[in-house]
């Protein structure tokens, strides 16, 4: 089980209050749920399990901070693909596509598949 710094009702809070703060526009969020950030975090464990790297993992045990930029950045690019791949919604994954390039400067549209196991570091 991976080690998280936040509970995952406590991600999901996080994930809306960020894209509120950032997009004030009254979007409706409901694509934004727990069983979203739920299966963003398994695909993330899956791809930290296979990164042999300082701050990926913590006494053997897979490691996400929502503090740590790069793990960040891979976070939301999970949410908004999950999101997109289940529900073809595009205003939450747009959104998030955005703040992660506000945040990190990263330009990953959330429609690209990326292999199931990747790095960022910036």
């Amino acid at each position: 089980m991976m080690r998280c710094t936040l509970t995952t009702p406590e991600l999901l809070a996080y994930s809306k209050r960020l894209l509120g703060n950032y997009f004030p526009d009254g979007a409706e969020n409901s694509s934004l749920t727990l069983p979203s950030v739920e299966q963003a975090l398994q695909r993330l464990e899956f791809c930290f399990s296979h990164i042999c790297r300082k701050y990926y993992a913590l006494d053997g045990t897979v490691t996400f901070s929502h503090l740590n930029s790069d793990h960040m950045v891979t976070f939301l690019y999970f949410l908004a693909n999950s999101i997109w791949n289940q529900s073809g919604d595009e205003a939450v994954p747009t959104r998030l596509f955005y703040l992660n390039k506000m945040m990190h400067g990263l330009d990953l549209f959330y429609s690209i598949a990326m292999p199931d196991i990747f790095m960022v570091v910036h």
